[in-house]
């Protein structure tokens, strides 16, 4: 019975710690600027995103430059593990994973899937990401 007590402990104990650095999904935390790190196509790389950013203002509204999406900001709601985007027929966008610097999201563009890994920003700067060497295509 004591060999049960003490997994029990250990179980409940990490348990307790990896739910320390779970960060609650919601409208406020998600404010800022989001700049594309990495993209996925069909589940490969793709620089098809590079330049997409995502901003979500306090006033609850966002705007994207994703390709098939709104050209004005419009009003999305944070739902469990969803961001809609209320468009005449409204985007949602899986959130995979979330930080207060990172953000994945995951959707289906054109029946293609797509995740996209964001990196929080500030608008108009350059994201640590970018400031990274790129290899130069050669022949």
């Amino acid at each position: 019975m004591k060999g049960y007590f003490w997994l029990f402990s250990a179980i409940l104990s990490c348990t307790c710690l990896a739910c320390e650095n779970d960060v609650a999904l919601n409208k406020s935390n998600i404010t800022g600027y989001w700049v594309v790190g990495k993209a996925l196509r069909d589940k490969h790389e793709t620089r098809l995103l590079a330049d997409v950013f995502f901003q979500f203002g306090t006033d609850g509204k966002m705007f994207t430059n994703l390709p098939n999406t709104a050209d004005v900001a419009t009003d999305f709601e944070v739902k469990a593990n969803q961001i809609i985007q209320k468009t005449v027929t409204p985007i949602v966008y899986a959130v995979q994973d979330f930080s207060d610097s990172t953000l994945v999201l995951a959707l289906e563009m054109n029946n293609t899937p797509f995740e996209i890994y964001l990196i929080k920003s500030v608008a108009g700067k350059a994201s640590p990401i970018d400031s990274l060497p790129q290899p130069t295509d050669t022949l």
